[in-house]
């Protein structure tokens, strides 16, 4: 799911990235202290940065983003993908399914 992150400014954010073109892997959030500017706007780790300040992130290295994030002192505004896990309790499942879960979570037969 693609969402807009909006943190108002000033610096410092309260965010950590990794990843980058130099890393063969995308940009995301790493960490998010608490009581920072990011936990309030609802970053979280895991979330994948597709833009920051409107720019694609997908071909950056990751100095660059740093550098993007950086420079921007009164707003940053990120695009990011973050995915939705639902917990098994909202599935519906059969009992028999049920019951062969629950025996596997037990180490049951």
């Amino acid at each position: 799911m693609s969402l807009n992150v909006n943190l108002i400014g000033p610096s410092p954010w309260g965010f950590r990235i990794s990843g980058g073109r130099d890393f063969k892997k995308p940009i995301a959030v790493s960490k998010v202290s608490a009581g920072s500017k990011a936990e309030v706007a609802d970053l979280r780790p895991g979330d994948v940065i597709l833009e920051i300040n409107g720019q694609g992130t997908a071909d950056m290295l990751n100095v660059e983003a740093q550098n993007k994030i950086k420079t921007s002192k009164a707003q940053l505004l990120l695009t990011v993908d973050r995915q939705v896990l639902f917990p098994l309790s909202h599935w519906s499942l059969s009992p028999c399914f049920q019951r062969v879960f629950q025996n596997s979570l037990l180490g049951c037969q």
